[in-house]
């Protein structure tokens, strides 16, 4: 069956009206439905409904799945989940930073999944116990030997009086089909100064625009009865019984807090050197070459290298080469074997007895490493060619749902690809991104781009980039080829700068970037500087009139102050002559 995709959804206007009932406020009328998309597991219609009383979004049909009905044919139930689908850091964080006052504080994890969770509490601050009824709860007790009772929790007589310190359901509340009912059910096994946490998807980011891996991920239709709005989650917490509660907005994510006084915080610092702490440990106690282990030392080495720690997470890396090399063989290792064997699976059974299911991320990892660590442009170009062309096969052939953080790795990778192919030369990979991203202005979200449409930062920063790695470089005969390759792309849009009124003003931020791209590289070989002048000034000119999405006005202005220093600088490196100035757009190498 053909997994879906985030070009899936269809957003709604004028959908003909049906009686609905919310399931979280119980509210009734006739609505319009929002959107429309397919079951995640039978690829059944779907269509999502606004609540107009407590703005909650909820599905019809109302039947919520398993997520094992997702796993396809002869994959293991966790392999996935553990590998890199499960966010270690983004369930624990979330009750990692509450201060109980307590030296050893109890956790109660209801609807618990593996049991990270619970394992890392009991290693770092307490004693934990996890409620889980799904296979991945037995599979998690077993090999992290964590207590986890397979049951709910209602049928659970001898904790019933029980309290515990936190009582924790992360991602749960969207699954069940009475959440005030549920609310009141974990209160009962709050302690009197103890605290209620819950995380759940935000019904407020489902909107066209946002990022649509992202919605189709908070959305995952079929499994998610409901989405809450953020009054609507405090609401069903004050019905609780508490006299304290705060809900929390993180883009698509809510965290909300409930208590019967008022909840203090421990810093974040403190919960990250923990969560890193319990990573360090767990690489050196599971079996190595596990899919557990794997997982473990996957984020290890991600989480070091997104704190700088190269050194730390260079090491980790080697001994993760090891134990990967050992279970799938040399291509899990070397980009160039691993993209030789890329036509010989079309499911995910076919991917996941070659690599595992983090395998274009860590190429990702792997080319950071390379290029800041031990300074291999080389090796770092093959790594996120390599990464970037799985992750569009993974999303091709076996769907979003096991490779969500790639797909939004997709034009990362792509970014540094190119940059790193600039510094050796070659101009191909810049000139595809570049008109990859062109074309998705005006379309649906590509497949090229891991189906991201991209906002006015993203596109800043690819010219940003670029031009940081030319300037690098510093070789006029790369700049010149750039410059030549991309005139068949612009004229289309933009016109010929040389032609008398030939040159049109540009349409939109991305056309600004162009326009203000190209004047730099002309700028910077041209003797004759017209062309380059007229084509900053277009970018000047028509970024200050053209309006960009919200929150894009410190892009704007940066867009703005390097292309008027770009301009001032064209008439002087025109007198000296081409090459002897190189200006550059940007700082090099941000994405760490």
């Amino acid at each position: 069956m053909i997994p879906i995709s985030p070009t899936d959804i269809e957003w709604l206007s004028d959908e003909a009206a049906q009686p609905a009932c919310c399931p979280v406020c119980t509210h009734q009328a006739v609505l319009r439905p929002s959107l429309a998309t397919l079951h995640m597991a039978d690829r059944a219609p779907i269509r999502f409904f606004s609540c107009p009383s407590c703005g909650s979004l909820f599905a019809d049909p109302p039947d919520i799945a398993d997520f094992g009905d997702l796993l396809h044919a002869g994959v293991d139930v966790y392999r996935s989940y553990v590998e890199v689908v499960g966010g270690i850091w983004e369930m624990y964080w979330p009750v990692g930073t509450i201060e109980t006052g307590k030296s050893s504080p109890s956790l109660l994890d209801v609807g618990c999944g593996f049991g990270f969770t619970v394992d890392l509490w009991r290693s770092q601050r307490g004693e934990a116990l996890g409620v889980e009824v799904s296979g991945y709860g037995r599979k998690g007790s077993e090999i992290l030997q964590v207590p986890i009772r397979f049951d709910y929790l209602q049928n659970m007589p001898d904790i019933a009086h029980a309290s515990f310190d936190i009582v924790y359901a992360s991602e749960v509340i969207e699954h069940v089909p009475d959440p005030t009912a549920f609310a009141a059910l974990l209160g009962r096994y709050v302690a009197p100064d103890g605290v209620l946490a819950l995380t759940t998807p935000n019904a407020a980011y489902i909107r066209e625009g946002n990022d649509p891996a992202t919605v189709l991920a908070s959305l995952s239709p079929g499994f998610h009865g409901f989405l809450l709005h953020a009054e609507a989650l405090k609401k069903i917490l004050l019905q609780a019984g508490f006299a304290y509660a705060a809900v929390e907005e993180h883009g698509s994510r809510l965290i909300a807090y409930a208590s019967r006084k008022p909840v203090a915080k421990r810093g974040n610092a403190l919960a990250r050197s923990e969560y890193l702490r319990y990573l360090e440990q767990r690489a050196d106690t599971l079996p190595p070459g596990t899919p557990t282990a794997n997982g473990v030392l996957y984020r290890l080495i991600r989480d070091l290298a997104n704190a700088g720690r190269w050194q730390e997470a260079l090491k980790w890396s080697q001994r993760l080469d090891r134990d990967l090399e050992a279970t799938f063989g040399p291509a899990a290792i070397q980009p160039g074997l691993c993209l030789a064997q890329l036509n010989e699976w079309n499911d995910a059974k076919g991917f996941s007895d070659r690599q595992p299911f983090f395998q274009p991320n860590y190429f990702y990892l792997k080319g950071n490493i390379h290029r800041v660590a031990l300074g291999r442009i080389d090796a770092s170009t093959a790594y996120y060619e390599a990464g970037y062309r799985l992750a569009l096969a993974m999303l091709d052939r076996i769907g979003f749902a096991y490779c969500i953080e790639a797909g939004n790795l997709v034009w990362v990778m792509r970014l540094l690809h190119a940059c790193c192919s600039l510094q050796t030369g070659e101009i191909r990979p810049s000139v595809d991104l570049i008109s990859a991203i062109g074309t998705s202005l005006d379309a649906p979200p590509l497949p090229e781009l891991g189906f991201r449409k991209f906002a006015a930062s993203e596109v800043y920063t690819v010219f940003d980039e670029i031009g940081a790695a030319l300037a690098v470089r510093k070789d006029p005969a790369t700049v010149r080829a750039l410059s030549d390759a991309l005139r068949p792309y612009l004229l289309p849009r933009l016109g010929d700068a040389s032609a008398q009124g030939g040159l049109k003003a540009p349409a939109n931020f991305f056309d600004c970037n162009l326009a203000a791209f190209q004047g730099v590289l002309l700028g910077d070989t041209s003797p004759a500087p017209g062309d380059a002048i007229r084509l900053l000034t277009s970018a000047l000119d028509s970024s200050r009139r053209i309006a960009c999405e919200p929150g894009a006005e410190r892009i704007v202005q940066a867009f703005l102050k390097k292309t008027e220093t770009a301009l001032r600088r064209i008439n002087p490196a025109a007198e000296k002559g081409p090459g002897s100035v190189v200006p550059g757009m940007g700082s090099p190498w941000r994405f760490y």
